[in-house]
């Protein structure tokens, strides 16, 4: 049994029993996210919104090995959950199953193959996946969502359009510290979608652009202000 969870960050206790009675009562929200509707997430819906690279930097976390952190525990004990049946229909759960995969193949950054995911919640993973902006706009073509998610979303995007500048680069160019400049003066600290707080990346993109592209540099000066990063470039 996991306890501890962040209020309207990480479920406070995340136990088999206590999600195979939980997630049941999302079933309704889950079917209206494979359309591209219903509402954003809140409660135990954050966890389907999480992103995989914002665990990964803080993991494992500080009394943690395996599972790197209670996020990932969280994840695994959802995953249990729902390979022991959960009373909802199979679509919803099906939904559940493939982003939950993809979560912990990410966390742990295993390459494995992808289930193939629809609506808001393949959107998402297809958003996190992404290499470049190319492929962010490709998600943005071959996933409908409503308006609702559509604003949200678009907030998501640019931040990961932020990461995928920085990715496989020890130092960086004039124009991609000139897009880095546009982009990083428009973000929220706040993900609304997972509620994940981003002002250690935010710090960290700021390094990026006091040190003229110096990533391994900016990496080491953030990391120094924040002890739950381990790492801004894994």
């Amino acid at each position: 049994v996991l306890k501890g969870g962040r209020v309207g960050v990480a479920p406070r206790v995340c136990s088999v029993k206590a999600l195979s009675r939980l997630l049941p009562q999302m079933e309704a929200s889950i079917l209206a996210w494979e359309e591209g509707q219903g509402s954003l997430p809140s409660g135990l819906g954050k966890m389907f919104f999480w992103d995989p690279a914002w665990i990964r930097r803080r993991s494992p976390a500080v009394g943690w090995i395996r599972p790197g952190s209670y996020f990932e525990g969280c994840l695994l004990m959802t995953q249990k959950a729902l390979e022991t049946g959960v009373s909802m229909s199979a679509a919803a759960q099906a939904a559940l199953s493939s982003r939950v995969s993809y979560l912990l193949g990410a966390i742990q950054q295993i390459d494995g193959q992808v289930s193939e995911q629809k609506g808001v919640l393949g959107y998402l993973t297809c958003l996190d996946r992404s290499k470049n902006t190319l492929g962010i706009d490709g998600c943005a073509k071959s996933f409908q969502i409503s308006p609702t998610f559509a604003k949200a979303f678009a907030r998501r995007a640019q931040y990961r359009s932020i990461w995928t500048l920085l990715e496989g680069n020890q130092y960086l160019s004039t124009q991609v510290l000139d897009d880095l400049r546009l982009y990083a003066n428009t973000l929220k600290q706040v993900d609304v979608l997972s509620g994940f707080d981003n002002g250690p990346e935010i710090r960290f993109f700021q390094e990026v652009l006091l040190t003229n592209g110096n990533l391994m540099q900016a990496n080491e000066n953030t990391r120094n202000r924040y002890e739950i990063i381990v790492g801004f470039l894994r």
